[in-house]
């Protein structure tokens, strides 16, 4: 909802181009509740990639890899 009364102060508008919504909408009127959904749908996929991160991390884990950058020098080039 914070997103949509700043896009209405600002004067943006969200035009879908293709598929069954086409169309502009403001984010005044039943607009606001366009972009209410929207903005809990992108929420949700947001919750979804991080829940998947995490476990992917979990699962790395018991393997050493601990999501670190890869070692530019290696033991071999020490030696």
């Amino acid at each position: 909802m914070t997103l949509s009364a700043e896009l209405q102060a600002g004067g943006i508008r969200l035009e879908l181009l293709t598929g069954p919504l086409t169309g502009i909408y403001d984010p005044n009127g039943m607009g606001a509740m366009f972009f209410a959904v929207l903005a809990v749908a992108g929420q949700i996929e947001r919750n979804y990639i991080r829940e998947n991160t995490l476990e992917g991390q979990v699962i790395a884990a018991p393997k050493g890899n601990h999501g670190e950058r890869p070692k530019v020098i290696d033991d071999d080039m020490l030696t």
